[in-house]
């Protein structure tokens, strides 16, 4: 049985607008998976304190390199295997 691997991405928003931005964020995010046939297990807003909020995508951890090298990530985590 092979196991995948997964990675969580996440880009750091700072500010009273953080929350607004980290949320449009995610549309554009979302768009550029599905432009480049990159299935996503999991995405959504992460809230750190009030003036902080990540955006944050679980991806395939083969696909990472087309992410990291276009969207530039500020961190990533393994996430787990499936």
């Amino acid at each position: 049985m092979v196991m995948t691997q997964y990675v969580k991405l996440l880009w750091d928003f700072y500010g009273k607008d953080s929350k607004k931005t980290s949320e449009h964020h995610l549309i554009h995010l979302i768009d550029f998976l599905k432009s480049n046939d990159i299935s996503c297990e999991e995405s959504g807003i992460d809230n750190t304190s009030e003036d902080q909020f990540s955006t944050f995508i679980v991806i395939n951890m083969i696909k990472i390199n087309i992410i990291k090298d276009n969207l530039k990530p500020n961190r990533a985590f393994l996430h787990g295997q499936k």
